[in-house]
């Protein structure tokens, strides 16, 4: 069950987007939650929706990920009220001040979480594991291709993704086999962490970051006015990447040099945003930009199936 929740900068707390099986669970619909979350609050005891808050509040405050266990009482449900929950998601800034969490919420009571963990602790801690973090990079602990993939999906189907346009940018560092072939896996897993420090610290509040595979990372960027908006903040962004990455890498006495290459996509409405087809169209422009000599970006541009050359500043 996947779900947005957002915190404005007022404090109040709503549930912008969920997936079917979260509205089943708690028995809503999604007009009554998109401004006002008090509707799947209820079904807490105040004890605990008040520790829920507070957890909220400090994940806010340090912008640090969600990751709780948490029982509540359906009232609908007559024969089975009580459940456990396992809840995790991750916080990025909005731009008007407010906190916007991406999350996964588990049934633990499900049959289908039961049938799949056996009574065995560690078998069950491990389908825990897996359920909820399954959306992590193992080695740098950005989302990964999943988490931004549903991410995409809840934004899809969200009533801001109707009107809004959003960018998706596929950056793959140039030549980065040659740095593990010189120096060691261990130095370039060590340049691999750097790498996201550097990029998860130059994005806007708002803004999306996941590692894709190997040596490949994805920005996307939302809540876009028109095209001409989308132009001028993926070139924004594509100079801070490059900028983030210019400074020398160094690792264990190595000093490592980089560059990239980037493609970048615009989608429209909820129908171009939906499934992998922006990331597909990003990484198309990533590898024109690769065959072009590197260390620049290129636009796709749907009409020629092609791209938009914009080389380096």
């Amino acid at each position: 069950m996947n779900f947005q929740l957002l915190r404005s900068a007022a404090g109040k707390y709503s549930i912008p987007s969920a997936s079917g099986d979260f509205l089943h669970f708690f028995g809503t619909p999604l007009d009554r939650i998109s401004n006002d979350a008090s509707e799947v609050l209820k079904y807490f005891d105040a004890e605990e929706a008040s520790a829920l808050i507070q957890s909220l509040e400090d994940s806010a405050k340090n912008l640090a990920h969600f990751d709780c266990t948490i029982r509540i009482r359906r009232r609908y449900s007559l024969h089975d009220p009580c459940r456990s929950l396992d809840i995790y998601a991750v916080p990025t800034l909005t731009d008007n001040g407010g906190v916007l969490w991406d999350g996964a919420l588990a049934d633990l009571d499900s049959e289908d979480v039961l049938s799949n963990a056996k009574a065995d602790s560690g078998e069950w801690n491990h389908f825990r594991a897996g359920t909820l973090r399954v959306r992590r990079d193992a080695l740098t602990g950005l989302p990964n291709k999943t988490a931004i993939l549903e991410s995409l999906a809840l934004y899809a189907d969200s009533e801001c993704s109707k009107s809004s346009h959003l960018v998706a940018i596929f950056i793959d560092l140039d030549n980065f086999g040659c740095i593990n072939r010189s120096f060691g896996d261990h130095i370039g897993d060590r340049v691999l962490k750097d790498v996201a420090v550097r990029l998860e610290s130059m994005l806007r509040a708002g803004d999306s970051i996941a590692r894709e595979s190997a040596d490949k990372f994805l920005i996307i960027i939302k809540n876009l006015k028109d095209e001409a908006h989308c132009y001028n903040a993926s070139i924004q962004i594509a100079n801070r990447i490059r900028g983030a990455l210019t400074p020398a890498f160094c690792a264990d006495h190595e000093t490592v040099v980089l560059t990239c290459s980037m493609g970048i996509a615009f989608a429209t409405g909820r129908i171009a945003v939906r499934g992998t087809d922006i990331l597909t169209l990003a990484e198309v422009a990533m590898y024109q930009a690769k065959a072009s000599g590197k260390n620049t970006h290129y636009f796709f541009d749907k009409k020629l199936n092609q791209k938009q050359h914009s080389g380096s500043p």
